[in-house]
């Protein structure tokens, strides 16, 4: 996963972590925080909801979740 990639995409929507982990259903930034720094791996069902939530295109999805 290319974290750096992920918070790259959601900062030029201007989306802040608080309210990535509102869409996620988390109940503090700081578990949405651990995303982007790599320290919690996303199921495929979280990886759609953030997608969805950054209104990512194809290319974006496939550079940010497929395994480098």
């Amino acid at each position: 996963m290319n974290h750096e990639l992920l918070r790259d995409i959601r900062v030029e929507k201007g989306v802040t972590q608080e309210e990535m982990a509102k869409c996620l259903g988390y109940k503090s930034k700081s578990t949405y925080c651990n995303i982007e720094l790599g320290v919690t791996k996303v199921s495929t069902d979280v990886a759609n909801k953030i997608a969805a939530r950054l209104g990512m295109n194809t290319k974006q999805k496939i550079s940010v979740f497929l395994p480098e």
